[in-house]
């Protein structure tokens, strides 16, 4: 996000189309916590410039099965997804969500 239009014109010289930005990096986190992102203004710039380029914008984000961090990312991720005009909010359930510690349940946390 440091230099959005040099990835920007690298997707658009290769033909990729769609953009999959990663809001942050939880993939080590275990315990229950409040949900983060990277600076938002970075990742609305770079949204933007992308659909201006015709470039799809997604989000993703890992995810973890704790209330709060459900909670705290719908809070955060809705707004982010509005401002960037993002099609999707992809999760990742990998480590963070199957190694979680605490966790309320699978099922109540996809609910």
């Amino acid at each position: 996000m440091a230099e959005p239009q040099k990835y920007v014109d690298f997707a658009r010289a290769h033909r990729i189309n769609r953009f999959d930005i990663v809001v942050n990096d939880h993939s080590k986190w275990r315990e229950p916590s409040d949900f983060t992102i990277y600076n938002a203004a970075k990742i609305i710039r770079l949204a933007k410039l992308a659909r201006e380029a015709g470039i799809e914008v997604h989000l993703m984000s890992w995810i973890m099965p704790h209330s709060r961090y459900i909670t705290s990312a719908a809070q955060i991720l809705i707004p982010l997804a509005e401002a960037t005009q993002a099609a999707s909010i992809q999760w990742d359930a990998e480590e963070p969500w199957m190694l979680a510690r605490k966790s309320m349940g699978y099922e109540r946390a996809a609910a």
